[in-house]
């Protein structure tokens, strides 16, 4: 199971992850942690659809 970045509806940003935690990690290293801006660029952790 690998995990990506959105952004937006279905901006994927980066590649896909090997864990959740590294997925989010990455997300908090390009975007921050604060919660009000990943919600206003609608920025989620998912699990990568076939």
């Amino acid at each position: 199971m690998t995990y990506v970045i959105v952004k937006n509806r279905k901006t994927i940003i980066g590649k896909p992850l090997a864990s959740y935690k590294a997925a989010l990690n990455e997300a908090n290293r390009l975007f921050g942690d604060d919660v009000m801006d990943w919600m206003k660029l609608n920025l989620r952790v998912e699990e990568a659809r076939p």
